[in-house]
């Protein structure tokens, strides 16, 4: 009975000709076999991810907003009823707390000029009327235009060289004559002192440009714009009536959120560094190996670049869940991907006695199992968020399940 049951026990081991070896098994000494083509492999499709990384770049922004009747309309009413102005507003902000002193003034106004004369910004500013200001209004609804009226119809020169009494004392006149409402002052805005006047720690400021010219149809202020042009024309005009703000200070309300929530994602750049050089000192850190320092840094390295240039490959647009969260979360799984696949190599006896190639096989196939399950479920899972009615959640289950994916395959 001994004699014949060793024979039989032989026969049966994974490598004999009596029994196929797994197929994990087999196609990890697949891998071994060809490790120099599937690296080469790996290298050329990393730089191919290169060309749209680059080139391919997205100019759109994904939506954060559900789908919905409220949602519907209200895009349907800015494109449908756009009119022939795009509105700009600000909050102008005295620095020493009264908007309505001629310093802030006078600096405004000038800003204000600076604004109709710039060669990008002038052109594209609208003419209208008012129904308290003779003649026509360019670009600004602002009190310093009707203050300067004011002072040239009573011979005193301009805004810009009229003495401080000269400009205060008109300011007050208009405010009396049209009404705090409808110079759109803060709602803080009081008649103060002795004498009484007028003092108003910020008034709205509102500018008017042509629609048309800028692109047409309506403008909603929220996440998912195709165009960022009417954006970053408001951000000019911003910048050129903050001017040097020796005496006020200018916010845009709302102007930029797409341009912003770009911004925020590139802004995250640093901080995934960060992330990886805190993988890279705990990969160094257990497992005592520049080597496998190394080898992970340059695998999520490759990592990112794959992610970036798969999501913008298959049309995906730019938004701040995909361009912080998703590189955070795929650096954790590909490092776990490392942590296991490294150990269970270093835990062969065949790669303690110095059999590398022994080493491979043996602790990879033992891995691979569970590394499969682990990459499957987290894909699978990420995928669910595929269902969402949510174009930014459509966005992240996609770019999560091929990061995840890739993960496995570098890491």
């Amino acid at each position: 009975m001994n004699g014949t049951s060793e024979p039989r026990a032989e026969s049966e081991h994974e490598g004999s000709p009596g029994r196929r070896a797994p197929l994990t098994a087999r196609f990890v000494d697949w891998t071994a076999r060809r490790s120099g083509p599937l690296l080469v492999a790996t290298a050329l499709f990393t730089a191919a991810m290169a060309i749209p990384f680059l080139g391919m770049r997205p100019e759109e922004t994904a939506s954060q907003e559900p789908p919905g009747l409220l949602f519907e309309a209200q895009r349907l009413a800015a494109d449908r009823f756009a009119g022939r102005a795009f509105r700009m507003v600000f909050v102008v902000e005295g620095r020493n707390g009264d908007m309505l002193a001629p310093a802030p003034l006078r600096e405004l106004h000038s800003n204000i000029q600076a604004l109709r004369a710039d060669a990008r910004v002038g052109p594209l500013l609208l003419e209208f009327e008012l129904p308290y200001r003779k003649g026509k209004t360019r670009g600004v609804v602002s009190i310093t235009d009707t203050a300067d009226d004011h002072i040239r119809a009573q011979g005193k020169g301009s805004l810009a060289k009229a003495s401080d009494d000269a400009l205060a004392a008109s300011a007050q006149a208009i405010i009396d004559m049209v009404g705090p409402d409808q110079l759109w002052l803060s709602a803080e805005a009081r008649k103060q002192g002795d004498p009484a006047r007028w003092r108003s720690p910020a008034f709205v400021l509102v500018v008017f440009a042509d629609n048309e010219k800028l692109g047409g149809k309506g403008r909603v202020a929220a996440l998912g714009a195709k165009s960022t042009r009417k954006e970053q024309f408001a951000r000019d005009v911003q910048q050129i009536l903050r001017g040097e703000e020796r005496h006020l200070k200018v916010w845009g309300l709302a102007l930029d959120v797409n341009l912003t929530s770009a911004e925020q994602g590139r802004a995250a750049g640093p901080f995934l560094g960060l992330t990886v050089l805190a993988v890279l000192l705990l990969v160094g850190l257990i497992f005592r190996s520049y080597f496998a320092v190394a080898v992970v840094g340059l695998a999520l390295g490759c990592l990112m670049l794959w992610l970036k240039g798969l999501s913008n490959l298959i049309g995906l647009k730019d938004d701040i869940i995909l361009t912080i969260l998703v590189p955070i979360a795929m650096i954790s799984f590909g490092v776990d991907f490392a942590f296991h696949s490294i150990g269970r190599i270093r835990e062969t006896p065949e790669r303690a006695a110095g059999d590398v190639s022994a080493g491979y096989r043996l602790g990879i196939a033992g891995a691979m199992g569970a590394l499969l399950l682990a990459m499957g479920t987290d894909a699978v899972a990420f995928l669910a968020n595929a269902t969402s009615s949510i174009e930014a959640l459509v966005q992240f289950g996609v770019a999560a399940a091929l990061a995840t994916v890739s993960a496995f395959i570098l890491l």
